[in-house]
């Protein structure tokens, strides 16, 4: 008979590190563009598209996305989008090809000015954090063949870790442009919210099943109609997702998603665009069992040696969702006199540290407010703002990743000239719920050179609430010997009395 014992695998962090990342982007405006005449604003966002890990550096391909707002000698606003690629190294440690790297990006400041009527630069830095996980695995011994070794076990139910994965998705779709009397001059400010309503685990493999609500805001032509449309469409995706077994209990998080939009600017009748959206998602996958862990061990005739080791043993997966605030005021003196017509909130990037039973939030976000200025026009403000939240971790277990979406919005323009703004975002935290436990994970016996023949009766005078495993572990003796020989029927001792025993 062997031993028996069954394994637990975490995700481990073993890499952290932030690095500056300077944003340097020269835009020059083609010619069917007109002349700057005044910028309103330039909004950046990033997105990582490739991360490499070697043996010691993370490369990090990236793009970043720049929208110039600006208006015209004839008052019109325009809107010009543009893309710009990085690549971002950073030096770690010994990396393995099967580590899992989570990456987060911030736009801390921007910084812009027109050089002349057709040309921009934009500066400014981001913050690039990096975070490598790596499953390690823990063997944990359920049953000790050796009849010499007296074990106390633990009954627990296990969360198995089979998969721990990050994977980008693309979907793509034709979507339906709003029906106005007016033709589309510019759509910005696009955003997409993913629904997933199924997820059904296959041999690595996992098929999702649900919904995307694509938005963005539009201006026609004359600038006379603007406004918010939304559009919902029904997907379905099978993705590559290594390590996930038959019938998984999966969890899919979304973690940042990114959406363009594009239609024929030259069809004053175009009725479709076409729209993609990027998805970054992290797979958790197992499955439940039910499983027995030694968590003490003694020898009745010598000594036995334990190897110990600390084991996070999850008993399941959950998201859970906290509303950090935010507010700030903006200074809109270029559109005085200005109405709100849409405001909306994107681009949101969200990191969390974890310390003495607190989660800190910290993140940024682009605000965008489409005004209703004079003479029927419109008018653009977009801003980027940091945030930052503090909430407490009441229950036990350890939250691996956060990703933000927008809550609630409320602005209003006072008198001098300041949009004021307040609302919150969505953080939804996902969390493998669970302890750290000791557990006894090898054991190497040796004999005690005792003879066996020359055993003596032991009596034992034993108290209320006393623990026979204590008990028989002092006198290196079995706990199935002391409950025998004295007609006991539970493992605590429910009053004082005389014990008696071979030792």
């Amino acid at each position: 008979m062997e031993n028996q014992s069954f394994s637990v695998i975490h995700p481990e962090e073993i890499f952290s590190q932030t690095k500056e990342q300077q944003l340097e982007v020269d835009i020059l405006l083609p010619d069917y563009y007109p002349e700057i005449s005044k910028i309103l604003d330039c909004g950046i966002s990033l997105s990582e598209e490739a991360v490499t890990l070697t043996s010691d550096k993370i490369s990090i391909s990236g793009a970043a996305f720049v929208t110039l707002m600006y208006t015209s000698a004839e008052n019109e606003l325009r809107i010009y989008e543009t893309v710009t690629k990085y690549t971002k190294l950073i030096d770690g440690g010994n990396f393995a090809a099967d580590d899992v790297c989570i990456v987060d990006q911030t736009v801390e400041s921007v910084n812009y000015r027109a050089v002349s009527p057709r040309k921009m630069e934009l500066r400014g830095a981001a913050a690039v954090r990096v975070d490598v996980f790596r499953k390690t695995e823990t063997e944990c011994l359920s049953e000790i063949a050796d009849e010499r070794i007296q074990t106390r076990q633990t009954s627990c139910d296990v969360f198995q870790l089979h998969s721990f994965y990050a994977k980008k998705i693309e979907i793509t779709d034709v979507i339906g442009l709003p029906e106005t009397n007016k033709s589309i001059r510019s759509i910005f400010n696009a955003n997409a919210k993913v629904v997933l309503n199924e997820t059904k685990a296959i041999n690595n493999k996992v098929m999702l099943n649900g919904s995307m609500e694509v938005s963005f805001m539009y201006i026609s032509v004359d600038n006379n109609v603007s406004g918010t449309h939304t559009v919902s469409l029904p997907f379905s995706k099978i993705v590559d997702v290594i390590g996930v077994r038959e019938n998984d209990i999966t969890h899919v998080f979304i973690k940042q998603t990114q959406t363009w939009i594009e239609f024929d600017k030259n069809d004053a009748a175009a009725s479709k665009a076409d729209a993609k959206i990027e998805a970054q998602l992290v797979f958790v996958a197992g499955a439940n069992l039910k499983a027995a862990y030694i968590d003490d061990v003694y020898a009745i005739n010598g000594d036995v040696q334990t190897n110990r080791s600390n084991v996070r043993l999850y008993n399941g997966a959950a998201i859970h969702s906290v509303y950090p605030k935010i507010d700030g005021e903006l200074q809109i003196y270029d559109v005085a006199g200005g109405e709100i017509a849409e405001k909306t909130v994107k681009d949101i990037t969200c990191s969390i540290s974890v310390n003495a039973g607190k989660v800190d939030i910290t993140g940024s976000f682009r605000l965008n407010v489409l005004l209703k200025i004079k003479d029927g026009q419109y008018a653009c403000v977009s801003r980027n703002c940091l945030y930052s939240d503090q909430f407490e971790i009441k229950e036990p277990g350890w939250l691996c990743f956060a990703a933000a979406s927008p809550g609630s919005l409320s602005a209003e323009i006072a008198e001098d000239c300041t949009l004021k703004f307040k609302g919150n975002l969505i953080v939804n935290l996902l969390r493998l719920n669970g302890n750290e436990t000791q557990v006894v994970s090898d054991v190497v016996f040796s004999e005690s050179g005792r003879d066996e023949d020359r055993k003596k009766i032991v009596l034992y005078y034993g108290m209320k609430g006393e623990n026979l495993w204590n008990i028989a572990k002092e006198n290196k003796t079995a706990v199935s010997a002391v409950r025998e020989v004295n007609a006991l029927e539970t493992d605590v001792l429910e009053e004082d009395r005389l014990l008696v025993f071979w030792d």
